[in-house]
């Protein structure tokens, strides 16, 4: 899926995307029993029984589809080399957040790897502009500001 990615842009739109897909699926099962979410999702799609079966069966692939997006979101680590951009989008960072929020112990390596390009984000960030001297730190983050990136 990355191989295709030109540019840092469509990459980190891929991963974003991937993370996105599976947030959907998930978000709808985590912390509940799977019976209980088919009856809710019957209940709810009486007229596309298919959407019903479209995430049950996704869910049932989860060991899986979270290899998938473990793999994906361990590429971030190496964008900064293949494209020369660290800055990871506030979408995308966003993202991140809804993936460690999941509550289910199923989740754990992907929280766990979200957590860590969370972090990793900010401790780049905070890094370089410990560097700057204070004048310049200033324009930085006015700079920043108006493009709503701080």
């Amino acid at each position: 899926m990355l191989a295709g990615a030109k540019d840092f842009t469509s990459a980190i739109e891929g991963v974003t995307n991937a993370v996105n897909e599976f947030l959907r699926v998930e978000s709808v099962f985590d912390g509940k029993l799977k019976d209980e979410v088919v009856r809710e999702l019957t209940k709810a799609n009486k007229d596309s029984l298919a959407t019903v079966i479209e995430l049950n069966q996704a869910h049932q692939q989860l060991q899986m589809r979270e290899k998938f997006v473990a793999a994906m979101l361990r590429q971030v680590e190496t964008f900064p080399a293949r494209y020369g951009n660290a800055h990871l989008p506030t979408e995308f960072v966003e993202t991140l957040e809804k993936l460690t929020s999941l509550k289910d112990k199923a989740y754990g390596e992907l929280k766990l790897i979200a957590s860590d390009i969370i972090l990793q984000s900010k401790v780049c960030k905070s890094s370089i502009l410990s560097y700057l001297p204070e004048p310049l730190l200033d324009v930085v983050f006015i700079c920043l500001h108006k493009r709503n990136i701080a």
